[in-house]
């Protein structure tokens, strides 16, 4: 990516915007190569293709980004080439959002959320959608980023920067502003809207083209070759909205609506999952996992039959001769670990809170890396057990369901389950 950061920063100024904007499909040379016309097979027609606004590219960048300064601390890369990425990449965001006057807080217009079946509103030939909630948080948890990154950095090194970037106390305040005053949009006794006017779109006769058409993943299509349009309805390919509850905590979320003056709380969220879950046609192999993970607190056994059908995304159609889909098998992996298991790393801390479906009954074992550290999960319905096989220090601190404990080397700790409050997984 930093490689790339030149063509990112060009991008953006062509387009009219100060930072990097990176392309959402990438030559190898960091150019923007995502079409612009899509050959519907079932209508034989060329349709105009929007998806290069899917922005929230640029988001994901950031979040790997902190993911891995989370997981390693390797303060040479982080103080240089990342930091650099991760503040041109809010200089790009506080340039694209504009402050409404009527409404006394920021927008960010003409952008495509990750579920990519609304392009543009009804009747509209302008790319782009206002305040997509997931865009919007995310900026959000992408400036307090930013902000805290600037504080870590060493004095020399943050003078160097802010000089190549052009960065000064005004525009650290404007991202502070922007954090706490950005709009998102609710409908239907607060119900979390996936953009400004979901909540108008028409709703959609599932059960009539379920009977109509073997296969509905694709209704884009689908409805293109009928001359009607998914922009037109409540209808989602994959996760959208959801995708807040899949890469943040529900506490971080409720944290952040907070921060930007809305209450949300365990309910809002719940009735906002099973909301999209109903009208989401799962169109992208990656949806399944994702709506696995953020039902796990809510409905378990409805997130496993949706964990043991994304194990099967690549004997779809036998799609499996032409590559393998190796972001669908990574999602399940984590799943487990992250969040049946329940493992979370952040700022060093390092917790649990196992939430394993009855399906799972023998054990599940795993390795994994933290600082330099090397750890040992046993897992299974009645107990956890954790090792520490490798370490510098002589004991880090673990929690499981809030309760802290020391792990010192070559000394394992097992928690009995049964025993721990599970209600506080929805956490």
């Amino acid at each position: 990516r930093y490689r790339r950061l030149k063509e990112a920063r060009a991008a953006a100024r062509c387009t009219g915007y100060a930072g990097a904007m990176f392309p959402w499909q990438s030559g190898s040379s960091g150019r923007e190569e995502s079409p612009v016309l899509h050959l519907n097979p079932e209508s034989g027609r060329w349709t105009r293709d929007s998806s290069y606004t899917q922005r929230h590219v640029n988001i994901a960048v950031a979040y790997n980004l902190w993911q891995y300064w989370e997981s390693s601390r390797d303060t040479r890369f982080m103080f240089g080439a990342g930091a650099e990425m991760f503040l041109d990449i809010a200089r790009f965001w506080a340039s694209v959002s504009t402050y409404n006057r009527y409404h006394r807080r920021y927008e960010i217009c003409g952008v495509m959320g990750p579920d990519e079946y609304h392009e543009h509103y009804p009747g509209s030939r302008e790319p782009g959608l206002r305040n997509n909630a997931y865009t919007n948080v995310m900026v959000v948890w992408l400036l307090n980023k930013a902000l805290e990154l600037l504080a870590l950095l060493p004095q020399k090194q943050r003078a160097i920067l802010t000089e190549k970037l052009h960065l000064d106390d005004k525009d650290y305040a404007t991202w502070h502003d922007i954090a706490h005053n950005i709009r998102i949009a609710f409908h239907d006794d607060q119900i979390i809207s996936q953009f400004e006017g979901f909540g108008n779109l028409k709703e959609f006769d599932w059960p009539e083209y379920r009977t109509k058409y073997e296969d509905i993943c694709r209704l884009d299509r689908i409805l293109e070759a009928e001359n009607d349009s998914t922009n037109n309805y409540q209808v989602l390919k994959q996760p959208d909205v959801l995708m807040l509850f899949y890469l943040l905590s529900l506490e971080q979320v409720i944290t952040l609506f907070r921060q930007i003056g809305y209450v949300i709380d365990c309910t809002t969220i719940e009735k906002t999952i099973f909301y999209y879950l109903e009208r989401t046609s799962h169109g992208s192999t990656l949806s399944k996992v994702i709506h696995a993970w953020v039902l796990a607190p809510f409905d378990l056994c409805r997130s496993w039959r949706l964990f043991a059908e994304s194990l099967e995304s690549d004997t779809q159609g036998g799609t499996t001769g032409e590559g393998i889909h190796t972001g669908v098998m990574a999602a399940t992996i984590g799943l487990v670990q992250n969040r049946y298991v329940g493992l979370r790393i952040q700022k060093h801390r390092i917790s649990f809170s196992p939430l394993l479906p009855v399906e799972l009954s023998g054990d599940i074992t795993f390795r994994f890396r933290h600082l330099g550290n090397r750890f040992l999960v046993r897992a299974n319905r009645q107990r956890l057990t954790v090792s520490l096989e490798q370490s510098n220090y002589q004991g880090i601190v673990i929690d499981v369901f809030g309760n802290a404990c020391v792990l010192h080397p070559g000394r394992p700790r097992t928690f009995l389950l049964q025993e721990m409050p599970l209600t506080s997984a929805k956490h």
